[in-house]
């Protein structure tokens, strides 16, 4: 009587496995659902790679044939899962670096919201500074929409550029009937009052809201892009949408979310 002798898995094999077994105990059906456009892309092609791993493994097995691509089948394989388990930390994590924007915007469009695809900008002006891009993801809650939000310091002729394009596609301005100033005047604060930081930005969130520039947008500024706003903004919003723009010429500011 033979004692059949088990093979041992290869280092490739194994990295295979290791990484599927953390792909589940890690969340990875939750991780499927925050990128949900992409990642069902990405799990019927991996469905397809495996399939044909499968297929030359049996075939190696049989009669030693096809080890060449069995080898290349396992690394796309592999390649694949680390892929898809990254997808949605690439538009979870704030980048302050614009060389990201296209991966970011492109995992975005495709796996979170596909109407941004129409607001958010193709490609970014070569001038610009204090970048920053913050995108949503997916989530199984009760109203819960994902947002993007994008802003940055440019040249006048970039913004003139951006806001054309902003009346092409139909988008409106609401004009302020007050300027900032004479909005906190009607208010009458005291000085103490008018020297509370925190104070005098929630009201000033509130005067930018009359122009149609949301208040969550308004939060996710920096404290030095919060503070040059006023009735200077020019604010763009469209019909049936939550997408919108913001210019101020003055500084040179941009903000884009949706």
């Amino acid at each position: 009587m033979t004692t059949k002798i088990r093979k041992k898995n290869t280092p490739l094999e194994n990295l295979n496995n290791a990484i599927f077994i953390l792909w589940l105990f890690f969340g990875g059906p939750f991780l499927f659902i925050l990128t949900v456009g992409l990642s069902l892309y990405l799990l019927f092609i991996n469905l397809a790679v495996n399939l044909v791993l499968v297929i030359f493994y049996k075939i190696y097995q049989k009669n030693g044939k096809c080890r060449t691509l069995l080898i290349i089948t396992r690394i796309i394989a592999v390649v694949l899962v680390f892929i898809s388990i990254s997808i949605p930390f690439i538009p979870a994590s704030c980048c302050y670096t614009k060389q990201m924007y296209p991966i970011q915007r492109f995992t975005y469009v495709h796996g979170v919201r596909q109407s941004a695809n129409e607001i958010l900008p193709k490609k970014l002006p070569q001038n610009i500074s204090d970048y920053y891009f913050r995108t949503q993801l997916n989530f199984p809650a009760q109203d819960y929409s994902p947002y993007s939000y994008l802003s940055f310091y440019t040249d006048k002729d970039s913004i003139a550029e951006l806001e054309e394009k902003c009346k092409k596609k139909g988008g409106y301005t609401t004009e302020a009937e007050m300027t900032y100033s004479e909005y906190i005047a009607d208010l009458e604060f005291t000085e103490s009052e008018l020297n509370d930081k925190e104070l005098m930005l929630s009201y000033k969130c509130e005067y930018l809201k009359l122009l149609k520039f949301p208040k969550h947008v308004f939060w996710q500024l920096s404290d030095k892009k919060q503070d040059i706003l006023d009735e200077t903004l020019v604010v763009y919003n469209f019909d049936n949408s939550r997408h919108g723009y913001a210019f101020d010429y003055d500084s040179g500011l941009v903000v884009v979310w949706g």
